[in-house]
């Protein structure tokens, strides 16, 4: 499983319109692009948010892969 992490929803959008078989798991959206699980994370902003979200993701789902993206405030 592969997990995504995205300060905002904003900075997510493209990523979850590929998702197919999406499902809510509280702060985690999960679902499939093409052969992959994938699960996203909106971490929030600031270090306090994000350590407890990545904690979450980093425990529930156990992914072989994290990839944190976004653009970090540089869309204003």
């Amino acid at each position: 499983m592969i997990g995504i992490t995205f300060a905002l929803p904003s900075e997510s959008s493209g990523v979850v319109r590929r998702l197919q078989a999406v499902q809510h798991h509280g702060k985690l959206l999960s679902g499939r692009i093409d052969s992959h699980d994938v699960t996203i994370l909106h971490t929030g902003v600031g270090a306090r948010d994000c350590n407890e979200r990545l904690e979450i993701l980093l425990h529930k789902t156990r992914p072989s892969l994290v990839i944190s993206s976004g653009f970090a405030g540089a869309v204003a």
